[in-house]
């Protein structure tokens, strides 16, 4: 999985002053060419196809986020949102984890008909749902964690070879081979 904000790079979403939303591009990437690649523009100044994929893409980000802030304002109100204080095992002994959080199942079980259907009609209840299926995993993700350190180790362990030196190369920029 790519994270949106990567899948979109060089490109980004900015509000003006007026609140309205313009597609920006990093000119510092490196990914800019002024004689390679296709226009931003066709030829009667509408965006390119391309581009146009680039403003729905980050068109569906927005009503997505818009949706995620809908359904946790549901979930909020009833009071299922709460504090999921973790403690996982690092190579230095327990670290808590903070700042997440999690759906308490018990409130969720007690919620009327009236609320339960509130949450079911914004999507909460498939985010509950899915939230705490996911929190069986964790004990999981600690694993991956410490196996992950452990083959670092093993890695660092290992004599490091030399690598491939092609300097050689700038002084002409050609091989040369006997004949």
């Amino acid at each position: 999985y790519v994270p949106a904000p990567y899948r979109g790079y060089p490109f980004r979403m900015a509000p003006t002053e007026q609140g309205e939303q313009v597609l920006c591009i990093d000119e510092a990437s490196g990914l800019l060419s002024e004689s390679a690649g296709e226009p931003f523009f066709k030829e009667d100044g509408t965006p390119a196809q391309s581009v146009q994929e680039i403003l729905t893409f980050f068109s569906q980000i927005e009503a997505n986020r818009q949706l995620t802030r809908s359904i946790c304002t549901v979930l909020q109100q009833h009071g299922l949102i709460q504090p999921w204080p973790i403690t996982v095992q690092g190579e230095h002994g327990e670290q808590k984890v903070e700042g997440l959080f999690r759906i308490d199942e018990a409130a969720l079980n007690a919620l009327s008909a009236e609320a339960l259907a509130e949450v079911r009609n914004t999507g909460g209840l498939i985010v509950a749902y899915c939230q705490m299926l996911s929190m069986q995993h964790l004990s999981t993700l600690g694993t991956l964690a410490q196996a992950h350190a452990e083959a670092e180790k093993a890695q660092a362990a290992l004599p490091q070879k030399d690598e491939l030196n092609l300097g050689f190369m700038n002084d002409s920029g050609t091989f040369s081979f006997g004949q």
